[in-house]
This record gives structure tokens, C-alpha cells and sequence, in this order.
């Protein structure tokens, strides 16, 4: 596979993982109340009588979200082949953080399911286990804003789909950070945060696209 069919491959990656980010949003809806608590402080006795009415909803979210990293990191490949010839290093220090972003996504997941299914048959978690879930959705985050970052800056040096285009895209990384920082003050605001990613994603494969056309 060469470096066009690399960057096209990302498109549909990105189109993919908005596609499934959407299913995800529909699905999860009913269980909101289960979701909102999935990685917050409080105690495990709690935290298992609020989500067990919604166990079956949280693992099939759980489940499309294991598809989901899948699409979104297939898009940062794309991402990384665009930038390739003119920003290698930013390229790949931001393909880095997008890989350890799947990772702790899946660890995340693996944890959520643990705790899904316990409350489903009525076992006790530990309060180990949901302060490991808030961590690693933080540090999950955090690692995601690092990397949209970079390839952020990558893509302003490397121009590499027309400069409107690349532009906007750029932005709309560099305020990921901003958003994802409202979302860690109220909770509530997770709504944008779902909205803002399914904008990247549908703007990524557009300049994914373009960029593999212009190749």
C-alpha cells in the first residue's frame, strides 16, 4: 500500500468511526444516567445500583466502541502518510499518542465491562476499580488531546489539502483541548465534547480525501 492509498484508507477510516460515533451516541441514549456515572467518584454500591438497569445498553456501547478505536486509529494512520513528506517527526510523535490512545481505550473498555457485568448480576466492584476507570478515562483524554495537537501543527506546516481546508481543520483540533478541558469542569457538557469528535472526524476525511486525490 502506497503513501495515496494510505491517506484514502484514512478517509474511510474517519467516515467510518463518525458513522459509528453516531450509532453510539443513539444507542447509549437510554442509559444516560448509567453512562454519565461510569468513571466518576462515589461509593461501588452506588455506582452498581445506578447503572444495572442499563448493563445490556453499557456493553453494547462498550462493544461498538471497540469497533470505534479500530476506525479512529485507522484515521490517524491516514493522517500520519499526509504529513509524511514535510512534517515527519510532528507525524509521528503525534501517530505515537494516537496508538497509546487506543490502548488506554481499550483498558478503559475492559475495565467498563467488568464493571457492567457485575452490576448486572449483582456483584459488588471495588472502589479500586472505579477509581482505575476515572483515571484511565482521564489520562484516555488527555492522550487524545496531545495528540490532535500535533497533527494539528503537522498539518498547518505540511498545507498538505489547500489552506482553507487545512486551516479549518487545524482549528478544529487545536480546540479539542478546550473542549475536552469543559467537559473534565462539568461532566455534563459530554454532549459537546461527542459533537466536536464527530466533527473532526467527518472534516478529517474530507482533507483525508483531498489530500489522497492531490497525491
Amino acid at each position: 500500500m502506497n503513501a495515496s492509498q494510505t491517506v484514502r484508507a484514512g478517509a474511510f477510516c474517519a467516515l467510518a468511526g463518525a458513522v459509528i460515533l453516531i450509532l453510539m451516541a443513539i444507542v447509549g441514549l437510554p442509559a444516560g444516567e448509567g453512562m454519565a456515572i461510569m468513571g466518576q467518584p462515589g461509593l461501588p454500591d452506588k455506582t452498581v445500583t445506578i447503572i444495572s438497569p442499563y448493563a445490556n445498553t453499557l456493553q453494547l456501547v462498550i462493544a461498538l466502541d471497540n469497533i470505534f478505536l479500530i476506525a479512529y486509529t485507522g484515521a490517524f494512520i491516514g493522517a500520519a502518510a499526509l504529513v509524511w513528506r514535510r512534517a515527519r517527526l510532528l507525524g509521528l510523535i503525534g501517530l505515537g499518542f494516537a496508538l497509546l490512545l487506543a490502548l488506554l481505550d481499550i483498558s478503559e473498555n475492559a475495565v467498563t465491562i467488568n464493571i457492567a457485568r457485575a452490576a448486572e448480576i449483582g456483584v459488588p466492584v471495588s472502589v479500586g476499580e472505579i477509581t482505575l476507570l476515572g483515571l484511565l478515562e482521564q489520562i484516555k483524554y488527555a492522550t487524545g488531546t496531545l495528540a490532535v495537537a500535533y497533527f494539528a501543527i503537522a498539518l498547518l506546516i505540511s498545507q498538505p489539502a489547500g489552506r482553507g481546508l487545512t486551516v479549518g481543520v487545524a482549528v478544529l483540533f487545536l480546540l479539542f483541548p478546550v473542549v475536552n478541558a469543559i467537559t473534565v469542569v462539568n461532566p455534563a457538557a459530554k454532549t459537546l465534547l461527542i459533537l466536536w469528535m464527530l466533527l473532526m472526524l467527518l472534516a478529517t476525511a474530507v482533507l483525508l480525501w483531498k489530500g489522497a486525490q492531490e497525491d
